[in-house]
This record gives C-alpha cells, sequence and structure tokens, in this order.
C-alpha cells in the first residue's frame, strides 16, 4: 500500500493553497484537491488589504503580484442619501482573484503539493490517518490517504459537513457579481447600501470595475426571468441614481453565491482542521476574506507540522489553532456589526457622516481596522470608537 500524505487540504482557493505552499516548503508531503481547472474566476469583491499583502510577502509572492494587482487610494461610502469618503491609510490593491489564485496554488505545486482535481465525496477517520474518496470530473471515484486533512473548501464546506460540524443557519442574502465595463474609478472603492442589500464597485484599472450585488433572496426570486433589468433598478435605488449598472455591460458571465452564511460548530476535530470561509463566514461587506483567508493558512500549516512533528501534540495544536482562529473573526466581525449600524440604519448613519466630517480623527481606529493596518484588538475598545464616531 502507498504510503499516504502527510496532509490532503480539499479545496485550492487562498487558504488551501498557501497552507499547501507553508506545508511543502517544510518538507511535508500535500495532496490539493479542488473541483476546478485553474486558473478560474472566483466571485469575490477582488479587495486586498494590509494584513493580506503582508501574508502574501511572508510566502514571497507580493513582489511578483504587485506589478498586476491595482493599487488603491480610498473609500467612498454611500448611504440613505449621506456621503462620506476617507483615504486608505496603508497599501492596499484590488486584484483578480483568477490571478491570485492561480499564483498561490502554482506556488504550492512548485514547491511539492501534489494537485488533484475532483471533489471530496467520502471521509473515514482512523486511529492514525483519514481515508478520503474523491471523485474526478468525469465522475470516477478514488482514494487517498493522509495523516491529517484540511478542509478549506468555502462557505459551503463538503469537508465541515461530511465531519457534522455545520449549524444550521437562517440567512435570506445572496451574491451576485461580475466585471463591469465603462466606469471610471480611479484608485476609489465605491461602497452604496442600505439596510440589508448592497452594491460594491472596486476598480480594476482603466474602466472596468468588480461590481458585487448583496441582495435579498426574495429580490431574486422576483426577477429571475429579468435579472439584468433588476440589477439596474436596484443600483440605481441604492446609488440614488449616481451608479446605474446596466447588466448588459458587464464584461463576463454573473456569477453567484448564498446564503451568505456559513458557522461551524467548531473548527477543528480529529485529524481535521477547517480554514478560511470552511472555518467561519464573515460578512463580505468589509473586504476581509483574503486576509482571514491566508492568516488561517498560517495558523493551519503551523498546527499540522506540529503535530506531524510529535504525534501527542495534536489535541494541544489543534486547541491553539481553534483559539486564534475564532479570536481573529470574532474581531472582524465586530467590525461587520459595527459597519452594517452605521450604514444600515438611517439615525447612526447620519450621525456617522456629520462626524466624519466634523471630527475625521474619530475614525481613525476604524478605519485602521477595516484597512487590516490595527492590532488586535477588544469589544470594548470598539464599542468606544463607535461611541465617539455616534455621539
Amino acid at each position: 500500500m502507498t504510503r499516504p500524505f502527510d496532509v490532503a487540504i480539499a479545496g485550492a482557493g487562498p487558504a488551501g493553497a498557501a497552507c499547501a505552499l507553508r506545508l511543502a516548503r517544510a518538507g511535508f508531503s500535500v495532496a490539493l484537491i479542488d473541483q476546478r481547472e485553474f486558473p478560474r474566476e472566483k466571485l469575490c469583491g477582488e479587495y486586498v488589504n494590509l494584513g493580506a499583502i503582508r501574508e502574501l510577502q511572508d510566502l514571497q509572492l507580493a513582489a511578483n503580484l504587485r506589478p498586476r494587482a491595482h493599487p488603491l487610494e480610498g473609500m467612498r461610502l454611500y448611504a440613505h442619501g449621506e456621503t462620506a469618503a476617507f483615504k486608505l491609510p496603508s497599501e492596499a490593491w484590488s486584484l483578480s482573484r483568477a490571478v491570485l489564485d492561480a499564483d498561490v496554488r502554482d506556488a504550492a505545486i512548485a514547491a511539492g503539493a501534489h494537485p488533484l482535481t475532483g471533489r471530496v465525496r467520502q471521509l473515514r477517520v482512523g486511529a492514525s490517518e483519514i481515508e478520503i474518496e474523491w471523485h474526478d470530473p468525469a465522475g470516477d471515484a478514488h482514494t487517498l490517504r493522509a495523516r491529517y486533512l484540511a478542509g478549506a473548501d468555502g462557505m459551503h464546506s463538503a469537508v465541515a459537513r461530511l465531519c457534522n460540524l455545520t449549524v444550521s443557519e437562517t440567512e435570506r442574502r445572496f451574491a451576485l457579481g461580475a466585471h463591469y465595463r465603462g466606469v471610471k474609478l480611479d484608485r476609489w472603492i465605491e461602497m452604496y447600501a442600505s439596510a440589508h442589500e448592497y452594491l460594491a464597485l472596486n476598480p480594476m484599472g482603466g474602466e472596468s470595475a468588480n461590481a458585487v450585488f448583496v441582495l435579498q433572496k426574495d429580490r431574486l426570486a422576483r426577477s429571475r426571468t429579468a435579472l439584468g433589468q433588476e440589477l439596474g433598478v436596484f443600483s440605481r435605488h441604492v446609488s440614488s441614481g449616481r451608479r446605474p449598472i446596466d447588466g448588459a455591460a458587464f464584461a463576463n458571465s454573473y456569477q453567484a453565491t448564498g446564503p451568505l452564511a456559513h458557522r461551524t460548530a467548531h473548527p477543528a476535530m480529529k485529524r481535521v482542521l477547517l480554514v478560511g470561509d470552511a472555518a467561519a463566514f464573515v460578512d463580505p461587506f468589509t473586504g476581509q476574506g483574503v486576509f482571514l483567508a491566508l492568516a488561517g493558512a498560517r495558523d493551519a500549516a503551523a498546527a499540522f507540522a506540529r503535530a506531524l512533528g510529535h504525534a501527542h501534540a495534536e489535541h494541544a495544536a489543534w486547541r491553539d489553532y481553534a483559539a486564534a482562529v475564532m479570536e481573529r473573526v470574532a474581531e472582524r466581525r465586530r467590525i461587520a456589526a459595527m459597519m452594517k449600524l452605521m450604514l444600515g440604519v438611517r439615525f447612526a448613519t447620519r450621525r456617522a457622516a456629520a462626524a466624519m466630517r466634523k471630527r475625521p480623527g474619530d475614525f481613525t481606529f476604524l478605519i485602521e481596522a477595516v484597512s487590516g493596518n490595527a492590532a488586535a484588538y477588544n469589544s470594548l475598545e470598539l464599542a468606544t470608537a463607535v461611541g465617539k464616531v455616534l455621539r
């Protein structure tokens, strides 16, 4: 019987590929499984903040990616008839996920990770290894063995489901997006928000932008036969006519995902770690997804290396990994909740817009946090910052 891989990783997006890259460079054998061929498009705001850039620098990938990224200077927010704008305090990019994901995956393969194209279907966890049944694109079944498994297969993780780690969530919002032609944004992101829905435009260079709509399920259901028309109506409404988005100007076909919710009972169990969105999903409004994926990959690789170095270290490694993930996710969820308050509630929006005009310094902490440039913070610090803004 062939020797098992040290780690099998389901999902070759930034979380899975970065984890594979770190492990392969450390000399471990890694199988990297994804259901899609690369390069491939991925629904995402394509915002890379300073925290994510630092992770890419640590992976020695930033220098090669930077020339293909579009530098960002600031963000403009529109909600309930109010407008606010702020400069980003640190380096940030818009970067195609087709480029980012392919580069990280290619680096992992170059370092020795073994790529496989297919979908994980069944898991059998044993005393010393885990057996993974996966199906290739033709539907043929294959089996591989590994000492450990990383579930980095996204918000609707098959690994989390097969491990009975998924917790039911009630969520009625879906995301839909594509690249959009004929819009001039320079180097500024634009966000248009209503109480529960929003439109985000991220400049990709020239007159191209990444357009992401987050919409209620009811709106999508009503517009199933005329989606482009409905997006135009919604964009006019949420932007008060500033950004009418005509579906005919999309440069590629729509991509959609949802519901926008994923919660797990725990990001770790015997021989398995969940990484990135598979571990915990954070509302995409604040653009933390790429950073959380790369940071989680770093922590997961360290935990796997620790367990592979000493079998009795698995429990402690899994405990420390779970603590790091939950703390980081809790921080970003607090940011998302704060942003929802300020942009989703008319009274709060008006107070925040007035405060930004009169006391821009009160926003420094919040802007640093959203930009990925803040050290760890707690609920009291965030509440204090929001209180200063809304006073």
